[in-house]
């Protein structure tokens, strides 16, 4: 009976843990950008369902927006960050993954990946990378575009792990 407890509640430290890395809101069904900041101007704002890949609500980026994350895995494990995006203009709209390393004291990017450009259908965009170090806050980024900015539509953001 003790020996099924203990299986019991180690289990559920595992699920615990599993889930403590997850991207707050990824939705964005709270119908605001809770957990989520925004550089400088406030002008990313909250869609209906009409123009949301699922549930009622998703974000029109139009101006760069992250997340920090402290992930608590083993350095060296592979995780991926995915999203829907639907693509509006500008160029070269991405996703990044930065980490802050505690030596240099700075945020430095690991992995991008780029929102396709397709205006007409929402595209499953994934960003892989490895942990840098156990504990340490990572951080995901939405950028619009380069150089003279862009927009696109996110919903339904999700961080796993891949192994």
């Amino acid at each position: 009976m003790k020996k099924e407890i203990l299986a019991m509640i180690a289990c559920g430290m595992m699920m615990t843990s599993a889930y403590a890395q997850e991207i707050k809101n990824g939705d964005f069904e709270s119908g605001d950008l809770t957990s989520w900041n925004v550089w400088e101007k406030k002008d990313n704002k909250i869609v209906d369902a009409k123009k949301a890949h699922s549930g009622n609500y998703a974000v029109e980026v139009k101006v760069g927006m992250w997340q920090a994350v402290n992930i608590s895995y083993e350095t060296g494990a592979e995780y991926q960050i995915s999203a829907y995006t639907k693509y509006s203009w500008g160029d070269k709209p991405n996703f990044r993954i930065e980490y802050y390393n505690p030596d240099s004291k700075k945020l430095e990017e690991i992995a991008t990946a780029e929102v396709k450009k397709d205006r007409k259908n929402y595209n499953l965009t994934t960003v892989k990378f490895k942990l840098q170090e156990n504990g340490f806050v990572y951080r995901f980024t939405a950028v619009p575009g380069s150089g003279n900015g862009g927009c696109f539509l996110l919903d339904d953001v999700k961080i796993e792990k891949v192994k």
